[in-house]
């Protein structure tokens, strides 16, 4: 583990965040070791946001304001207090 990266989770994700908060400080030196500790900790949004372990396509994840793509998430190095925004993507017709 490594710097303390701060998870946001956008609405409707912070509704299944089990201690209800919509911010999290979490352990971690890259983005995707980010999602994997805040999946650990709440099954429940991971049960949101993962389909058959994989990040859903429907969720988007912003580093500093910056759109990661899924596959680069585990190389994307965070530093300390850096802001790792989650959210889902907007379907309409």
């Amino acid at each position: 583990m490594g710097e303390l990266v701060q998870v946001i989770l956008q609405p409707p994700l912070d509704s299944f965040a089990d201690d209800g908060e919509d911010t999290l400080e979490i352990p971690a030196s890259t983005v995707g070791e980010a999602v994997r500790s805040l999946c650990q900790r709440n099954v429940s949004l991971a049960e949101k946001i993962l389909v058959d372990g994989a990040l859903s396509p429907h969720i988007h994840i912003f580093h500093n304001g910056k759109l990661v793509p899924a596959e680069a998430c585990e190389t994307r190095r965070v530093e300390n207090r850096d802001e790792v925004c989650l959210l889902t993507a907007i379907r309409g017709g």
